[in-house]
């Protein structure tokens, strides 16, 4: 067996999230190899399947956006991956990561406003500094907020929107900042995640780290991710603002993470709004 054929078998292995240096050396003999090589391939195979699809789960999203988003953000990987300057980055996984998330929050914003991606981060940043939301603005001011350029990279600020009312509503609820920032990272980074079939997966070593009892740190990731039957707390703060938090489904949820005697969120939550529904026909 020559040493790429050993390369190409324990790539899947030896290329981890932090390992930057056994990143700079694979990318080094893609480089010699060719992406077409084996080797080549099974890097691209580990980028989509232990990178971009557990930020993809993580992250919430579901269905056909799910598979839009991980064709974006796969696409933005290789388009790093691919950069000579990568390998100059102090932590190169990093940059990959960031492109790769900024990639499928496009992807969501691209979806709330109906449009392309690059031109739905113009219109929600816009939308943020003016207060107007372009959902419900007549087309000609729609079209004044696309005139202005952003500069600035607006991923950060759009988990800067989203997580603080989510983050304000659980500490009302005894939550510790310092809890929720653990919980937080370990999402962004795809440690703690939803699976397509709603199983939640990396939440036993987490509460253990964090000496939690387990059933709070799985319904905690359940309430702000969701699953195939109900979108979650951060989904439905993008798709509807923060005021979805004071719906019944999201209150419900909320409520699920401190009282143990409650269901899951994914049974809780869409039970609250089929009850708000009914009471709502019978007046």
């Amino acid at each position: 067996m020559t040493e790429l054929d050993d390369d190409a078998r324990e790539a899947r292995t030896r290329i981890t999230l932090r390992d930057h240096d056994q990143l700079r050396r694979t990318l080094r003999r893609v480089a010699t190899e060719g992406w077409n090589g084996e080797l080549g391939v099974v890097l691209m195979d580990f980028a989509r399947h232990d990178v971009v699809r557990p930020m993809v789960i993580a992250m919430g999203v579901r269905g056909a956006a799910a598979g839009d988003a991980e064709a974006a953000a796969w696409a933005a990987a290789w388009e790093v991956l691919r950069d000579p300057r990568l390998l100059d980055a102090g932590e190169p996984w990093g940059v990959v990561r960031a492109a790769a998330r900024h990639a499928i929050f496009g992807e969501l914003i691209a979806a709330r406003y109906a449009c392309g991606a690059r031109r739905g981060w113009r219109i929600w940043a816009q939308a943020r500094k003016t207060g107007r939301s372009p959902e419900v603005e007549p087309a000609g001011d729609l079209l004044t907020l696309l005139e202005d350029q952003v500069a600035a990279d607006p991923t950060y600020e759009l988990l800067d929107e989203v997580l603080p009312p989510v983050r304000r509503r659980l500490i009302g609820l005894g939550w510790s900042r310092e809890v929720l920032d653990a919980v937080i990272d370990a999402i962004v980074d795809g440690r703690l995640g939803v699976e397509p079939d709603g199983a939640c997966a990396g939440w036993r070593p987490l509460s253990a780290h964090l000496d939690l009892p387990p059933w709070q740190v799985r319904r905690l990731t359940l309430a702000l991710l969701g699953g195939p039957c109900w979108p979650g707390l951060l989904q439905r703060v993008i798709r509807d603002g923060v005021t979805a938090l004071d719906s019944a489904d999201c209150l419900a949820a909320l409520r699920t993470t401190v009282v143990r005697r409650m269901r899951s969120p994914e049974s809780e939550a869409p039970a609250a709004l089929e009850r708000e529904q009914a009471r709502s026909e019978a007046a």
